[in-house]
């Protein structure tokens, strides 16, 4: 993700990028909660940081149904892939989120 945000800085074509990631998702090798996942940093088993500025910089533009789906149950590991899509759901990407 720090490359979305040294890109943007540079000011780097980044439309190569979104066809990539667009034509990948089109042909389900991954989804966008895959990358939206990515884009979830814990910073310990029970908080987390989001980054939309590196979602929306390494996505297409568009709105995802992701974001229309009810937030997921909080994910008993936070450090697996799983755990992150399950945070992704539902939400956008810029919060610091604590739980109990």
């Amino acid at each position: 993700m720090e490359f979305s945000h040294v890109a943007r800085t540079a000011q780097v074509d980044l439309a190569p990028l979104h066809k990539a990631i667009a034509d990948a998702v089109d042909s389900e090798k991954f989804g966008i909660d895959d990358v939206a996942a990515r884009c979830v940093r814990p910073d310990s088993a029970s908080s987390f940081t989001t980054d939309q500025v590196a979602f929306d910089n390494t996505v297409p533009p568009g709105h995802y149904p992701w974001y229309d789906k009810p937030e997921g149950e909080f994910p008993d590991d936070l450090f697996k892939w799983v755990g992150r899509r399950t945070v992704a759901a539902g939400r956008t990407m810029t919060a610091l989120i604590e739980f109990p």
